[in-house]
């Protein structure tokens, strides 16, 4: 899985919520060959996020509503549909029963086309935080002459030395990028 790849996961974590870890204030010796960041962490306090949070929160309610929408509509069909079974005429059984069928389907080729629509959406919403972090944490691997930066967030990691941790630059250096 890529580095952006699993940031993107961590900005998935974001928008439903994390707890990020304790920020760390003082960075490893130059030249340290392992260091990490928590990516979760990183995309949760980058300026813009809280944005980007709040725009993605807002259209997964309206997409949310829509489907509400029809799936009360169906509801109401199949309701008709069973009050009035009893003096319907087999044609007329068979005609009300494929429309909910229908309806049904579309139902849930809507629910499928939405849930792409949303991670595409929330994708574009973080490719601008996901790039800048990228950026400032490439460049404390270069000035500090870090040998490897991992992502903490990763399921990889098991456990690391606190005094490794490099999110907190990650983070101050975004902010006083946006400033």
């Amino acid at each position: 899985m890529s580095f952006q790849s699993k940031i993107v996961v961590a900005g998935a974590v974001l928008l439903f919520g994390s707890t990020p870890l304790a920020a760390q204030n003082t960075l490893p010796p130059v030249g340290t060959a392992v260091v990490y960041i928590n990516s979760a962490e990183v995309v949760q306090d980058a300026p813009g996020s809280a944005e980007a949070q709040q725009t993605f929160q807002s259209e997964f309610d309206a997409g949310q509503s829509e489907l509400q929408v029809q799936a009360v509509a169906i509801d109401s069909l199949l309701k008709d549909y069973q009050a009035t079974e009893v003096i319907l005429t087999p044609e007329a059984k068979a005609q009300k029963q494929q429309i909910i069928r229908e309806r049904q389907a579309a139902l849930q080729t809507r629910r499928t086309e939405l849930n792409t629509e949303l991670g595409q959406r929330q994708t574009e919403l973080l490719q601008p935080i996901l790039d800048a972090a990228s950026a400032v944490i490439e460049a404390i691997r270069i000035e500090r002459q870090y040998g490897v930066i991992f992502d903490f967030s990763s399921e990889a990691v098991i456990t690391a030395d606190p005094g490794l941790n490099v999110t907190a630059e990650v983070i101050t250096r975004l902010k006083n990028q946006a400033e």
